[in-house]
């Protein structure tokens, strides 16, 4: 039986594991690895601690685990055990943390050792009994797993896993993705780029992460793949790839132009002087419908970087989770690699609206996903229907209703244009529309895609300006790009580079450039370059990187008001 035809997941696993029990599953560089056989021994012997800890089929379980080596294999124990398991970003605090354990009405709480303190806080919040256990690895049960009972029954119906909404409007909601949701997203995934048996994945984003749970942990399932997991996530990104070699690299656009300024300065490195102008032909070629990189670019320039980077062995390459600047697709196409760049919701299993490997229109996010239906509402918003369609919000009728229509449209939130070929453009948020002062309908996600692309020393970027004149863009930066650029400026303040004559002329460069795509009543006038980081998980950012444009702008609202006072440097 051919793992993707499983019903559930459990299913697929098994079927892996039978067909390949000696192949590496998990690994991590220098530290340790799993095959197939040792994966599904573990879960095993974890199946039976969780019996003798009194979770039954039906349960949740949640995961407040620092790596995916330990949550996968956490996680299939509890899907083994017929229940429900799904993860928690370690950055959370125990407030929130509380809050996604009541949510989901969870029975025990499995916390990395490194995250008791907050466990047990979070613990303390919850006005029910929940069992928590403090690991520090899943090498070795809680508990004594004997007797060890035979996998649990499920059905496609049944509820895999809880994927938690950024929060970015309010509290987050857990979405429901059951067992066929998952199975038909790889099934899907599979009829749009076909795979061979035993690719090569990378898993760097959060396991709580939608886009790390279904190409990664779920899309190892049906393929038996191996999964390089890099624990220290996007920080160690670069200094990872090149032991990884992954096949299928999805990332979030902020590590694409990443690549996109590292494969420059490796360029640099290699002492491959024709890179940049190689770059600016490739571009042109891509933006006349060209696809194939001419054999001498390709192996004298192209190549050596592909290498050296790691991602010389690339079958398919996806971004997902957030608008990419369509510089960077044309970078990338330039080099001989086509992103793939897709569109979906937590509550849509991740995947909606995907552009093919050999269909790629940049500037779009693609067609709908097999089996998945696309139209527009009245004001422009896209909505969504079909089998990778959550089931609801847990305990949350009312937010439920709001999202799924009854004829099993789901509201995305995006504003959206269709072609008459079906492909699908996202324009901005429904409820991220800056209206100036004169009545001018801006998107300030749009504005902030223009500009980042034009240089490495941003962090972050946010354009204000509801009910004011013109918009204004707050800026943090990228510490690390600015002293690779400027050495001197090494062991600096914050302060201190945010006053920094080449930074801010930098900075106002590359406003300038973004500005070049829109009229003048759209054009950012201005800018503050803050003193602060904005971290994954912060009160600026949510674990998924997208900003959370409300507590922003209330932070920062003296500065706000400066830039329109005129206190800082116009552009």
């Amino acid at each position: 039986m051919d793992a993707f035809d499983a019903k559930t997941m459990y299913d697929a696993f098994a079927i892996s594991v039978a067909a390949h029990p000696d192949r590496i599953a998990l690994r991590e560089r220098e530290a340790r690895s799993l095959t197939w056989r040792q994966w599904s021994d573990l879960v095993d012997r974890h199946r039976g601690a969780l019996a003798k800890a009194g979770v039954e089929p039906g349960a949740t379980v949640a995961l407040l685990l620092d790596g995916g080596f330990d949550t996968y294999v956490f996680d299939m124990a509890v899907i083994s055990a017929g229940g429900t398991a799904f993860s928690i970003y370690v950055t959370s605090s125990p407030e929130q943390i509380a809050h996604q354990v009541r949510t989901s009405e969870a029975v025990l709480l499995i916390a990395q050792s490194t995250r008791a303190e907050a466990a047990r806080a979070a613990i303390g919040m919850v006005d029910r009994p929940v069992e928590l256990w403090i690991v520090d690895s899943a090498d070795e049960p809680v508990l004594d797993p004997e007797p060890i009972p035979a996998p649990a029954p499920r059905q496609p119906d049944d509820v895999a896993t809880l994927i938690f909404t950024s929060g970015t409007t309010g509290d987050p909601k857990a979405a429901e993705l059951t067992h066929g949701n998952v199975m038909e997203a790889l099934r899907s995934s599979q009829a749009m780029v076909p795979l061979d048996d035993g690719c090569r994945l990378l898993s760097y984003l959060p396991p709580a992460h939608i886009a790390d749970r279904v190409l990664a942990y779920y899309y190892s399932l049906a393929t038996a793949a191996t999964i390089t997991i890099i624990p220290g996530g996007p920080k160690d990104f670069l200094v990872e790839l090149p032991d990884a070699r992954p096949e299928i690299l999805l990332c979030v656009p902020r590590t694409w132009e990443v690549l996109q300024h590292a494969a420059l300065e490796k360029a640099g490195e290699l002492g491959i002087a024709d890179f940049r102008d190689a770059i600016r032909r490739g571009v042109e070629r891509v933006r006349a419908g060209e696809r194939e990189v001419p054999a001498e670019d390709d192996r004298a320039v192209f190549a050596p970087v592909r290498r050296a980077m790691g991602i010389d062995d690339i079958k398919l390459s996806m971004s997902g989770s957030a608008p990419i600047p369509v510089e960077t697709l044309e970078f990338f196409a330039a080099m001989g690699i086509w992103i793939c760049e897709g569109y979906g919701l937590s509550e849509t299993t991740g995947i909606s609206v995907i552009n093919r490997a050999d269909g790629q229109r940049i500037g779009t996010i693609g067609l709908p996903a097999p089996g998945m239906e696309v139209k527009l509402s009245d004001e422009g918003e896209l909505l969504i229907r079909g089998p990778l369609v959550m089931r609801g919000y847990r305990g949350n009728p009312e937010a439920t209703a709001a999202a799924l229509e009854p004829d099993g449209w789901i509201h995305s939130g995006d504003l959206a244009t269709i072609d008459d070929e079906g492909y699908v453009r996202i324009v901005g948020r429904k409820k991220e529309i800056l209206i100036t002062s004169s009545g001018k309908n801006i998107s300030p996600a749009q504005l902030e895609q223009a500009i980042i692309p034009n240089t490495d020393l941003i962090g972050a970027v946010v354009v204000v300006g509801d009910g004011r004149p013109h918009p204004m863009a707050l800026v943090t930066l990228d510490e690390a790009a600015a002293v690779r650029r400027w050495p001197d400026l090494a062991g600096a303040s914050r302060e201190t580079l945010a006053a920094d004559a080449r930074v801010r002329a930098e900075i106002a460069r590359a406003i300038d450039s973004g500005n070049e795509r829109f009229s003048r009543a759209e054009q950012v006038r201005g800018f503050t370059i803050l003193p602060d980081v904005w971290l994954p998980g912060s009160e600026e950012m949510t674990a998924t990187l997208k900003l959370r444009r409300a507590p922003i702008v209330a932070r920062y609202a003296q500065e706000i008001d400066a830039m329109y006072a005129g206190n800082r440097q116009p552009v």
